[in-house]
């Protein structure tokens, strides 16, 4: 067994990481990586890529929806922070003649319903942060511009976190709460996420998983007995 004996780097990782499966002869037997969001695994996952690239060897993890959430904060935080890029932007809400946007709003760890938010507003503003990325000369716009097939993943995604998002607030609202409110939403969101394995086959197994997890603290049957 292999040993970090260095900084936590990604890509002294990745080279401790090969030698390691060299060491047990698994080097073209990997199925998948669990890691947690560690930025160190991000540089050692990238490196791990390049490297069996070399060998033509495409994982399955080097899609388009691996840092699709990176990209969006990258681009919100470019957008929001960046001199040039603010002034562009509110060259472009003149043009577009919006008043009062606020849609530069980044997700929090301890809120996980900002995602949510996040997603919504950044989609819904989408052609005006396009154009301004489009006139930027300190965004690298090839790199961060979504793809029509990014787009559309992050419209079906906003439909499946809604479903939780609805259901949260509307229970968040009631002064008391008490299973007499609960049970109703959750056999709701067990309805909908059913319904939508059919429309959203790409999703069907997160879809499952979510189900899974609704399922160990609201089974469908006995939920009144469900400590």
């Amino acid at each position: 067994m292999r040993h970090l004996a260095e900084k936590y780097s990604g890509v002294y990782m990745n080279k401790v990481l090969l030698e390691a499966l060299k060491d047990f002869n698994i080097k073209y037997n990997i199925i998948s990586i669990t890691r947690d969001n560690a930025s160190s695994n991000d540089t050692l996952i990238t490196a791990f890529i390049k490297h069996y690239a070399k060998e033509a060897i495409k994982f399955q993890g080097d899609t388009p929806y691996f840092s699709i959430w990176k990209k969006i904060r990258k681009i919100i935080i470019s957008l929001k922070y960046g001199q040039e890029n603010k002034r562009i932007l509110q060259a472009q809400i003149k043009a577009y003649n919006i008043e009062k946007l606020k849609f530069l709003q980044l997700d929090q760890k301890t809120r996980w319903s900002l995602i949510y938010y996040m997603l919504k507003n950044f989609l819904h503003f989408y052609e005006l942060v396009k154009a301004t990325i489009n006139s930027s000369t300190s965004i690298i716009n090839n790199l961060l511009l979504l793809t029509e097939i990014e787009i559309t993943w992050l419209e079906n995604v906003l439909v499946i976190l809604a479903i939780f998002v609805k259901a949260t607030t509307k229970l968040q609202a009631e002064k008391y709460l008490t299973i007499y409110y609960i049970i109703p939403e959750v056999f709701l969101i067990y309805t909908k996420l059913e319904n939508f394995k059919v429309n959203f086959q790409l999703f069907i197994n997160a879809i499952n998983s979510g189900i899974a997890k609704l399922r160990k603290y609201y089974p469908r049957l006995g939920i009144l007995n469900n400590k």
